[in-house]
Parts: C-alpha cells; structure tokens; sequence
C-alpha cells in the first residue's frame, strides 16, 4: 500500500524529498491588513517589515477542506497527516475530521512539536512512506516514534508573541530576550538572556542535553543576512552537518522577529 505524508507549511523539510510524492506540503495562509496570502508565497521581508511597524498580521490554519483536498490530490492509497502539538495551534482537530470524509484510510499524527521538530518527523515519516512494502501502520509507528523523540530549543528577541497568542506563561522577563523548549505539546521558557549571547547559550544548552541526536539550526523567514549569520554559526558550534533552516513566514508571526534556535530527535 502506498502511503502519502501530508504537513502543513510550518513542518516543510528543508531536505530534498528524493520522491515528491511521498509529501504533500498544505500552505498556512497570512491575513494581512489588505490581502491573504499563502505563506509558500509571500516575500518573508513582507512579514518582518510588517511586524517592525506593528501593523496587524495573523495566520490561519489549513482547514478540514485543504487538508481532504491535499490527501485526495494523489494516487496515494492512504495518507498520514502530521499536525503541530494540538496545544499550539487548530491543525490537528481540523485534520481529526478528514478520516470520516476522504475516500481512503487516512490517520492522523500529533507530532507534539512544531517548526523544524515537526519537519524532522515529517522526514522520518516520508522515508517510511517511500519504501512502497511498508503499511499504512508502519508509516504512522515511524511518525509517532519520531515525535517522541522530538526535541527544540531555541531563543526569541521578546517572548511577548508567544505570550500573546497564549503558548506560554512568564511573569518576570517580558520584553527581553529569552530562551525556550519546546517539547511534548508545551512551549517552557528557560531563562531570560540577561546581555548574553543567545547563539553560544543555545549551544551550550544543547551540549548539555543526554541522547541528543543530530542536530539542525533554524533560524525565522525574513531575518535577513544577521539572522542566517546566527544560525550558521550556531549550526558550527553544535556540530551540525546539515546547513541551517529557514522557518516559513507563518512561524515569524507565532514566534516574532529574530528568533533562532535548534531541533533535533533524542537517539533511540
């Protein structure tokens, strides 16, 4: 039985599928004061620019339609949909709906992370996928005990997007930058970065954590040249042999300006 994967834009790998068909990639849409645009297709610059005048932008998840249409769009004979922890966003009830209405099995994984841990699932999920004598159940076993695994840290200039959208609580530090983990459906932050340099105290984070695998820097969409500077020498100082990813526009606007950080999967 061939089995598609399907994510949305937030969890894309950066890496090359090899078979194309083994991923569907959903687009988040990004309400702008005057147009919606999918986030595969607007200029990340637009985004940051937004967001340093203050002028309002928000997301909307893909709903129980795009995620039929997306599973329907393929010869696939059943289709794996991998959502954002469901404590962070609306994807996944929306995917909960599509086994009952498409036209063959469909099950649906909460990969109880987000951003560039989602998309280390989706890859593991996808080379499952592509080995054409593996079931649909061997593709959603490989999805869950990818997001088990799952694994981010990463630091924001302000956690004040977060606060406002609800992911996360803190009482002392608002407005200054500050260092978070998400894992397992939570979004914790760790400490405020008091003068700190945010790159060498995410590495150094990360070199203290047990089990940590193979690691990869991410860095938010519109962050310029500074921000890709961060998350390649982020990327150097945890050993990383793969080159940083750029998180979609959509992720900008959860996260705000600046943010980098690094996601890997524990070692079995």
């Amino acid at each position: 039985m061939r089995t598609v994967v399907v994510t949305d834009s937030s969890g894309r790998p950066s890496r090359p599928a090899g078979n194309e068909a083994a991923m569907v990639v959903v687009p988040i849409t990004i309400l702008l004061a005057d147009r919606q645009v999918p986030d595969d297709q607007i200029d990340p610059l637009v985004v940051d620019e937004t967001l340093a005048r203050g002028e309002p932008i928000k997301t909307r998840a893909p709903g129980v339609i795009d995620y039929l249409d997306a599973v329907e769009s393929t010869d696939a004979q059943a289709a794996v949909i991998l959502t954002p922890a469901a404590e962070l966003t609306a994807m996944w009830r929306h995917a909960c709906h599509v086994p009952w209405l498409a036209d063959r099995p469909v099950a649906v994984v909460d990969t109880r992370t987000a951003a560039s841990g989602q998309a280390l699932v989706a890859e593991v999920a996808s080379e499952a996928a592509r080995d054409g004598n593996r079931s649909l159940a061997d593709v959603v076993a490989a999805a869950q005990g990818a997001a088990a695994r799952a694994r981010v840290i990463g630091a924001v200039g302000t956690a004040e997007p977060l606060v406002a959208a609800g992911m996360v609580e803190i009482e002392r530090g608002r407005g200054r930058p500050t260092v978070f983990e998400a894992r397992q459906g939570t979004i914790e932050p760790l400490r405020v970065l008091d003068g700190e340099d945010p790159v060498t105290a995410l590495a150094d984070l990360y070199g203290r954590q047990r089990g940590a695998g193979d690691p990869v820097a991410f860095t938010g969409a519109g962050a310029g040249r500074g921000g890709q500077a961060m998350a390649e020498r982020l990327a150097e100082l945890v050993g990383s042999d793969r080159p940083p990813e750029v998180c979609s526009a959509a992720m900008t606007v959860y996260t705000g300006r600046g943010v980098i950080g690094i996601a890997w999967l524990d070692r079995a």
